[in-house]
């Protein structure tokens, strides 16, 4: 019986809240005042696509600008980062984007060609001699 007085009490509140809250509402608009709502936060988050690794989420006020990031998720095998899609558009990082909502900014990838591969590993492996040779002690 507690419980469901509890729950009518409860109810009961909210109702009346949401009474306020029209009321409140019905005179600002017969009054003509707007209520400015400034600095709300909107996030952009960022989408691996079949890639690795996170990249932050990122808090910012809406209808302010945004320079997307370079990609620093780690590109599935054989592909290679190649620009950003948000909502079907591709941007290349760097580009200013204006944040109105919520956004989810997606990796795309392209297929590296069989010399880049070979050029990208060359790199690596000398990098790793290099590496070892400055670690030894003599």
């Amino acid at each position: 019986m507690k419980s469901v007085r509890r729950t009518i009490s409860v109810f009961l509140a909210c109702l009346l809240v949401c009474s306020l809250c029209m009321v409140i509402f019905a005179e600002e608009q017969q009054s003509g005042s707007t209520m400015l709502i400034t600095n709300v936060p909107a996030l952009v988050s960022f989408a691996a696509n079949g890639g690795s690794g996170n990249m932050e989420v990122v808090s910012v006020a809406v209808g302010t600008e945004y320079t997307l990031p370079g990609c620093s998720f780690t590109a599935p095998v054989g592909m290679t980062f190649q620009h950003w899609k948000i909502d079907g558009k591709t941007y290349s990082p760097g580009r200013t984007i204006t944040v109105n909502s919520h956004v989810t900014v997606t990796a795309v990838w392209r297929r590296t060609s069989p010399g880049e591969t070979t050029v990208r590993k060359l790199i690596q492996r000398v990098i790793r001699i290099i590496r070892d040779l400055f670690s030894r002690r003599y």
